[in-house]
């Protein structure tokens, strides 16, 4: 079990350390949000009532939040991500759900994304029943991805 940890937060640490390298064939200038930042928009989202307490903790949860432009049409949209080493129907469904949530913030746009360094064959077949993109192995699978 510790192995298991310790492989997970090494698999963190390698996608919020270097945003570019993986995420760039999604956005554009990719920045994972600090604590802080996050911290502002979803205690700017709870004030204003567009979350409740317990989806500004569900949207906490997430491994990253990132911050980039769309390569379609250059618009600021937010990388939700969920990773693990082993990526599957469990993480998928967890990610898009969070998105969601963090689209209930007026004005923003949420892309799901699940990273690791492999998806299972049923973690695939919902990639592409929902539309979330995916990063294996450092990079994007093909499955899935969408325009958002």
């Amino acid at each position: 079990m510790v192995c298991a940890s310790l492989k997970g937060e090494a698999q963190e640490r390698k996608y919020r350390e270097r945003p570019f390298v993986y995420f760039r064939r999604i956005v554009r200038k990719p920045k994972v949000l600090t604590d802080g930042e996050l911290e502002d928009l979803l205690s700017a989202a709870l004030a204003e009532g567009a979350l409740t307490e317990a989806e500004v903790e569900e949207i906490t949860r997430l491994d990253a939040v990132i911050r980039g432009q769309r390569l379609s049409d250059a618009r600021t949209v937010y990388l939700a991500v969920e990773i693990s080493a082993k990526i599957d129907r469990h993480d998928v469904e967890r990610v898009a759900r969070r998105a969601k949530l963090l689209e209930k913030i007026l004005g923003v746009v949420a892309l799901p994304v699940v990273a690791g360094e492999a998806l299972t064959v049923e973690g695939a077949d919902v990639v592409k029943q929902v539309g979330t993109w995916a990063v294996t192995d450092g990079k994007l699978a093909e499955i899935g991805a969408s325009s958002g």
